[in-house]
């Protein structure tokens, strides 16, 4: 049976996460099979994926868009990389799953992003 399975990006700007990517398939095989899958097609899924903004409830207190007049949505890659130690990096990639219908419990792969490159994998 096929499965709706993830590569997820936490894309690193100036030491902040303010947008994410999301690549999607349909793919069957056991859950190592599904690994391998995204594992090795995280570099050519990063380049057609979507970009999405991280949710309004991840607010850095202490920066602030002068541009735009309003505070600045993001996290601080420190406080992801803790957040994928404890299981709890998936809220960030919120807005990325309601548009692709995701699972309560998606199947996914991590990856970070720094200057448009996989500096990190988390498996």
């Amino acid at each position: 049976m096929k499965e709706q399975v993830f590569n997820l990006y936490a894309i690193v700007e100036d030491e902040i996460i303010r947008k994410v990517a999301l690549k999607s398939h349909m793919i069957s095989g056991s859950d190592e099979e599904k690994n391998k899958f995204l594992r090795d097609n995280a570099e050519k899924d990063f380049k057609e994926s979507k970009l999405y903004n991280v949710p309004e409830n991840y607010v850095i207190m202490d920066l602030f868009d002068e541009k735009n007049n309003d505070m600045v949505c993001g996290i601080p890659y420190e406080v992801y990389k803790k957040y994928i130690e404890t299981g709890n990096a998936i809220g960030i990639y919120e807005l990325a799953f309601i548009d692709n219908n995701a699972p309560m419990r998606p199947f996914v792969n991590y990856s970070v992003v720094k200057d448009d490159r996989i500096i990190m994998r988390h498996d």
